[in-house]
């Protein structure tokens, strides 16, 4: 299938595909020697003539030790038919060898078993969400916060009560004047700062004019696997390391 928002209308376009066993049905296999899957994206990097910012914002994430896709470069034919030089890349999924979060059930609505895991994304589109209490850092917007895990026609309406009373309460410790301290909770408490470091440092190098506002990923683990928010995986990178003219992406210099 097509993929992207964007890119889906550019020349060479972005691809996604399962693979499947002879019967038709969705069955995981290993390709290029990555961890067996099913679910895989095979990104055209149009924008991007080089091919290599996303693969190398992913490559200095896992050397961070956090996950992000792995990635391979790879000659794509259709029908014999060439289309250029793709890379290979892993879909962000709930899976023990990507987004590793537990597995949450339709039942799992009260207790313990709601707290996780939790699958999210700051984005534009609409593919079921909420607005963030709080102004963002562009006057007059808020963030919108949408359900990658589970999909949004999966999602009890417990659970999707759950991750955002978390987000919200996140929100409001780190805007609290005693976020620091231990005047009720602090903002470490909800999430996983070492994450947030060094997401923070990959967007920050790689001056990503999409960064923290668009394909912007997290993951919440299960309270009994330390109940915190995680920044990653990263996506989307064609735009960064100087390959912008706006949003000051093209200065090497200054913050995002």
């Amino acid at each position: 299938k097509f993929r992207g928002q964007s890119s889906f209308t550019f020349p060479k376009k972005p691809l996604k595909f399962e693979t499947c066993d002879s019967m038709g049905i969705d069955s995981a296999f290993s390709i290029l020697g990555l961890p067996k899957e099913s679910d895989w994206v095979l990104n055209a990097t149009y924008s991007d003539k080089t091919l290599m910012r996303n693969v190398l914002a992913h490559h200095l994430f896992n050397g961070m030790g956090h996950y992000s896709s792995r990635t391979k470069f790879v000659n794509v034919f259709i029908d014999n038919s060439y289309q250029g030089v793709y890379v290979l890349m892993e879909s962000i999924k709930r899976d023990k060898d990507r987004v590793d979060v537990a597995r949450l059930k339709t039942s799992d609505t009260t207790g313990v078993a709601v707290t996780g895991g939790y699958i999210i994304k700051c984005d534009k589109g609409d593919d079921g969400g909420w607005f963030s209490k709080r102004e963002s850092y562009v006057p007059g917007t808020k963030a919108y916060y949408q359900y990658v895990y589970p999909k949004f026609q999966d999602l009890q309406s417990q659970q999707a009560l759950y991750i955002q009373s978390f987000i919200d309460s996140l929100e409001e410790a780190l805007y609290s004047p005693t976020f620091t301290n231990d005047a009720g909770y602090k903002y470490d408490y909800y999430l996983d700062v070492p994450s947030f470091v060094d997401n923070f440092i990959v967007n920050e190098i790689g001056k990503n004019v999409d960064g923290y506002r668009l394909s912007s990923y997290f993951h919440k683990k299960k309270i009994t696997d330390g109940g915190k928010l995680h920044a990653g995986p990263l996506w989307d990178f064609d735009l960064s390391f100087r390959n912008a003219n706006y949003c000051n992406g093209e200065n090497p210099e200054g913050w995002m």
